[in-house]
């Protein structure tokens, strides 16, 4: 006995620490779904600096345009100062001063004239600069008015002047707006460069993750084909420490020359020692421990069960009568509690509560005293449900209770099995609305692996 509880207690952490190999792995997954959305963001970012570089191109070709104005009407004033001489040429000299003031106006057409080459030659050179900046993607952010008065006045051309003049101004101040936006543009550029560098390393990391997961995949497939073994070894484990204490406490309660090497006693229906007197409690427990053991993991989609081959519970009808309220008010904890009930922690948590309510090991619980519906709502207390009214509890109650005299108990498996009904029957949906539980993919297998002998006598739904 002592090696198998030694046995036990190794089992027990190797289970924890495949629990934590477990949470480990889970938490990898988490990071590689970070590392995935961190990616789509970056990409995002990418597309909105491609969309605001074409934008820039449409306004490079704008630009462009102006520019393409701005030498026609340099052509157009050149003809002007074309035709003002040949018409100061035609015209007769009348007087000295005359001729002084035509001279003066010619030299000043001439001045205009280089003005305006030298307008020409700053437009070559701004178009120039415009060609550079767009072969360099550069923002070219200007949006420039060209105002002023276009009227060609003959005698004015002073005014003229001045407003190349203005003009001149103009394109040297948006020169200098040009270059600083060519700085910002290129620190831009830059920067898009270190954050391809950052995506391609993000995207490494994501594949050797991926490689990584498969690898994890594969130890976590090995480890449940182990931990799956080791449960079934620590089940026929288990079942033979029971039936080392049945036999321990029947020898107990026989006579000392009863108890001797080729004489255990008498032998129930089922081949099991009969249980007296002070074996009483251990043989109830033990029969729960067993039903926690091999009947209680089921599916929580299983539409009804036979508990103790002789008592047929049909959930829906649970679910739809007395337990309608408490499952409109635990409908939201189905898919929480639907693993617990499908593992069985639920049973063994139930009969753990057992345990403290059986506080002078009985082997039973009573109606009349409360003890039976305090055990029912500190089972539902337990999983943070809201627990069911006397009145279902009771109408429950009355279909494990119904061999006679023993009417107003239940031993240890039937208070269990009640609390898996109560439970189920909470949690019990149909139809084609009904959510999967977590284990609904394979609820099939789970049916065939317990087989007849964990589902009983269970009457069709």
């Amino acid at each position: 006995n002592e090696k198998v509880t030694n046995e036990l207690g190794a089992l027990r952490e190797e289970s924890g620490w495949l629990r934590n190999q477990v949470v480990q792995m889970e938490a990898l997954v988490g990071e590689k779904a970070t590392l995935r959305r961190e990616a789509e963001r970056l990409l995002e970012e990418n597309e909105k600096v491609t969309n605001e570089l074409g934008n820039l191109r449409e306004e490079s070709g704008w630009l462009r345009n102006q520019v393409v104005q701005m030498e026609a009407e340099n052509d157009s004033q050149r003809m002007q100062v074309r035709d003002l001489q040949e018409q100061l040429a035609q015209q007769p000299a009348a007087d000295s001063e005359t001729f002084e003031a035509l001279r003066r106006e010619a030299e000043s057409a001439k001045d205009f004239k280089e003005g305006l080459k030298a307008q020409a030659a700053e437009a070559n050179r701004l178009r120039e600069l415009h060609a550079a900046l767009e072969a360099d993607h550069g923002r070219l952010a200007m949006r420039a008015r060209m105002e002023g008065d276009r009227a060609h006045q003959e005698g004015e051309l002073k005014a003229q002047i001045g407003y190349l003049v203005e003009e001149k101004e103009a394109l040297c101040r948006q020169k200098e707006t040009l270059e600083e936006e060519l700085s910002t543009l290129s620190a831009e550029v830059e920067s898009l460069q270190i954050s391809s560098v950052e995506v391609e390393e993000m995207r490494r990391l994501a594949e050797q993750h991926a490689a990584e997961r498969g690898t994890l995949d594969a130890e976590a497939a090995r480890l449940r084909a182990e931990n799956a073994v080791l449960v079934a070894e620590s089940r026929e484990m288990l079942l033979r420490l029971t039936d080392a204490e049945m036999r321990l406490d029947a020898a107990d309660a026989l006579p000392l020359e009863i108890a001797l090497p080729g004489g255990w006693g008498g032998a129930g229906a089922d081949g099991d020692p009969v249980a007296t007197n002070g074996s009483a409690r251990p043989a109830a427990v033990t029969a729960a421990e067993r039903w926690v053991l091999h009947e209680s993991a089921l599916p929580l989609e299983t539409p009804s069960i036979s508990y103790a081959d002789r008592i047929f519970i049909c959930f829906a009808e649970l679910a739809t009568g007395p337990l309608a309220a408490a499952a409109a008010a635990n409908v939201r904890h189905r898919q929480r509690l639907a693993s617990i009930l499908e593992s069985g922690d639920a049973a063994r948590a139930a009969l753990q509560a057992y345990r403290v309510h059986d506080s002078d090991r009985r082997g039973s619980l009573e109606w009349h005293n409360g003890q039976i519906l305090d055990f029912v709502e500190g089972v539902f207390q337990q999983q943070g449900l809201v627990p069911p009214g006397e009145g279902p509890v009771q109408a429950v109650f009355e279909r494990f209770a119904e061999d006679g005299a023993a009417s107003h108990a239940l031993d240890a498996r039937s208070c269990v099995c009640l609390t898996d009904a109560l439970l189920r029957g909470s949690l019990f949906l149909e139809g084609p609305g009904a959510p999967p539980s977590p284990s609904a993919a394979g609820s099939a297998s789970t049916l065939n692996a317990f087989g007849s002998a964990a589902l009983g006598a269970t009457s069709p739904a």
